[in-house]
């Protein structure tokens, strides 16, 4: 988890680079193919097709995106690895307890906010795009949604600029040695939040 720009695909892909028991999950969407989706990691459905799907129960969760109203869900046969890894909004995590998975690790990246700013800047450059608008708003809950003590465990995993190898193994050791990923995450939770305030 964590706001737009911070790394989660590129950290996904390194932890499956890193040790094979890993896998990324992919998503079933309801919108258009955008040039930057990975297609192994993308299924495309019609909105009638995913409502058709949520009333028969068929997929593992869904969830609708909180500012573009698009339906991300999963379906079993996603589900293939010994540790599955996806992309989730916090709309989304108290479901997945309650699906029936054996264990869920939560990790949320967190970073210096120069540095996130300049790769958000990087994907939304129109500072007065609707798009941009979304996506901080979409940070904004998401930030604050993080500094929420919830009834579940979320690890806050500091993402170092030019470090992603050393966030992937974090993430490793967290799950399969019980290691603390480390305690600083937080605290960049906090000054990414009060930097967004610069960047509307």
């Amino acid at each position: 988890m964590g706001p737009a720009g911070i790394g989660k695909s590129s950290t996904l892909a390194i932890v499956e680079e890193l040790d094979s028991d890993f896998g990324r999950t992919g998503s079933i969407v309801t919108r258009q193919p955008e040039a930057r989706d990975d297609p192994r990691f993308i299924r495309y459905v019609n909105l009638a097709e995913s409502l058709q799907c949520i009333q028969k129960h068929t997929f593992v969760n869904y969830v609708i995106h909180p500012t573009t109203n698009i339906i991300y869900s999963t379906a079993l046969d996603m589900f293939s690895s010994r540790y599955n890894m996806l992309e989730a909004l916090p709309e989304s995590i108290a479901y997945f307890w309650n699906v029936g998975f054996k264990k869920v690790y939560v990790f949320y990246l967190a970073t210096e906010p120069p540095a996130w700013q300049k790769w958000f800047d990087e994907r939304y450059p129109n500072r007065r795009s609707i798009e941009r608008k979304k996506r901080l708003a979409e940070a904004e809950t998401s930030l604050n949604w993080a500094l929420v003590d919830h009834s579940y465990a979320v690890t806050h995993v500091y993402n170092s600029p030019g470090g992603q190898h050393e966030t992937a193994q974090k993430i490793i050791d967290s799950v399969k040695y019980n290691k603390k990923a480390d305690t600083k995450g937080r605290k960049y939770v906090r000054a990414m939040l009060q930097q967004i305030e610069e960047m509307k």
